[in-house]
């Protein structure tokens, strides 16, 4: 791999996790205890999965990115996280960051077409308490893939001096 994607991958990771600290505090801070607070949550819950689901778009155009059956193109690209592709590159998420990360995808999918349903404040709690409890586990799988990047930069790095 060239140096020029992997320096990019890292800033866009740095860029965006910066991005997902806010969001998961106004997640962690909402309570559904209303209509109102509820389409709060959920918009923030939708962005979360957004901003790493962007993360996973641009390491699949910097390592695979051949997606054939665009009518599943959410779920594939998450499940491709889990595939350690060695020697081009390790598995991004762990099989407990997949699960959680599929209720997300679920949940934004339901979001962005459930037009005229009215939100479910008590799944949203739920959906809420998953990320309090789980969501360090992603945060730990995206460190190790930053850390593999660098080690692959420092490398690279090493090779041209």
């Amino acid at each position: 791999m060239k140096i020029g994607p992997l320096i990019y991958l890292i800033r866009f990771l740095e860029t965006k996790k910066g991005e997902i600290d806010k969001i998961k505090e106004k997640i962690l801070t909402t309570e559904p205890a209303d209509p109102f607070m509820g389409s709060f949550l959920a918009l923030n819950l939708h962005h979360l999965y957004c901003a790493l689901e962007d993360i996973f778009k641009e390491i699949g155009k910097v390592f695979e990115n051949q997606i054939e059956d665009l009518s599943k193109y959410h779920l594939e690209l998450l499940k491709r996280m889990t595939y350690d592709l060695s020697p081009l590159r390790p598995a991004v998420l762990s099989q407990e960051s997949f699960d959680l990360l599929n209720e997300l995808r679920k949940f934004r999918h339901f979001l962005r077409h459930a037009y005229s349903v009215e939100l479910d404040l008590i799944s949203l709690k739920r959906l809420k308490d998953m990320v309090r409890e789980k969501f360090v586990v992603v945060e730990r799988d995206l460190d190790n893939f930053r850390d593999y990047l660098e080690g692959e930069l420092k490398k690279k790095l090493e090779e041209v001096a």
